[in-house]
């Protein structure tokens, strides 16, 4: 299988990207989930691999986030699933990484919703949305397309709200967009369009 990252075509098996390419893979197939879950459930498996023989513990995490949504979507191995998250929640103690935190609890709250825990289920989706506001003021001007696809879904699936700066503008080909909690979208782009 052949992966474009970063204007260089590398190998799938085997590779060893660089630590930022490899980062950016795992981060990226969570959103290759609602396409094909199996192969992307494959992909995130394999780069859990890789993450780990490189030594990033982040990148490992982002991957196994997508592993966990995945069998709790599947209602596969639920033992599997949990441990997943425990190894997740290890590296997050480490890190301030509020993107990493939100995949964590949306993989929880699947994850546990497989098991019939709802109220901790429910927990887990109480604390999407609180970490969605630690995302809340987030503005950015012509950044990279593969930070434009994995923050709209983040943000969205978070409760939040993501709109181009420019209305009628598409945020993926414009390349600017404005993204808040629901409780002050509306004030900060206002802010923001008429600055």
């Amino acid at each position: 299988m052949q992966t474009e990252l970063a204007g260089t075509t590398r190998a799938g098996a085997g590779c060893d990207a660089p630590a930022a390419d490899l980062l950016v893979r795992c981060q990226a197939v969570w959103f290759e989930l609602d396409d094909d879950p199996p192969a992307a459930c494959a992909s995130a498996r394999h780069l859990v691999v890789l993450a780990e023989r490189a030594g990033d513990a982040r990148a490992a995490a982002y991957a196994r986030c997508a592993v966990a949504w995945s069998i709790g979507q599947d209602g596969g191995e639920v033992a599997e699933g949990l441990d997943l998250l425990d190894r997740i929640e290890t590296v997050l103690d480490r890190l301030d990484d509020p993107a990493l935190r939100l995949r964590w609890h949306c993989a929880a709250a699947i994850v546990l919703g497989a098991m019939g825990d709802r109220s901790a289920r429910f927990d887990h989706l109480e604390q999407m949305r609180i970490a969605s506001l630690e995302l809340d003021d987030v503005w950015h001007e012509l950044v990279a397309l593969h930070d434009m696809a994995a923050l709209v879904p983040i943000v969205t699936e978070a409760g939040g709200f993501v709109a181009p700066i420019s209305e009628g503008d598409r945020v993926l080909e414009t390349g600017s967009l404005i993204a808040a909690n629901s409780e002050i979208f509306d004030k900060f782009a206002k802010v923001i369009r008429n600055a």
